[in-house]
């Protein structure tokens, strides 16, 4: 049974997946954080994780076609490109002594625009990396939520 993580590009892309996924969370904890030192409201929390959270409905249909037309690679790379200027920013609004909450939001924004836009492109882009057979064997099934699936991949291999 082969692994799908002995594939350098398949290794490649989860280390960068929980790379990035980790500055996403830092990102959303370090404007929480600002926003709430600023106020000092709860609510204001609230509306970081609604600022998030409103990219993803609104453009889960057009981020799929983005993902369908576009090569998945390149539109990866736009959304974490989203996502490092988003951390420049959160680095520039910081350093300028912000004591509004607005520059936050926008920026909290950003990210769920850039994780609206990546998410589709990533999703389709794991099985381009390795053989099909491999994720299927090796037990590995990749999810609509991203998560591994080891017995539906197994459930797959034996025809059970």
């Amino acid at each position: 049974m082969t692994s799908p993580l002995r594939h350098r590009d398949f290794a490649l892309y989860v280390v960068a997946t929980v790379a990035t996924a980790f500055a996403i969370e830092m990102s959303f904890v370090a404007i929480g954080w600002q926003v709430y030192a600023i106020h000092r409201d709860p609510l204001d929390l609230g509306l970081v994780g609604l600022a998030m959270f409103v990219p993803l409905p609104l453009l889960a249909l057009p981020a799929g076609h983005l993902a369908d037309r576009y090569p998945r690679r390149t539109v990866l790379a736009l959304s974490v490109g989203l996502d490092a200027a988003v951390a420049i920013g959160l680095l520039l609004v910081t350093r300028a002594g912000a004591n509004q909450t607005w520059p936050f939001f926008a920026l909290a924004f950003c990210t769920g625009v850039a994780s609206a836009l990546g998410s589709p492109a990533s999703r389709a882009l794991t099985p381009s990396l390795v053989v099909a057979i491999t994720l299927i064997l090796g037990g590995v099934a990749i999810g609509t939520t991203g998560e591994a699936r080891p017995a539906e991949g197994e459930r797959r291999a034996t025809g059970r």
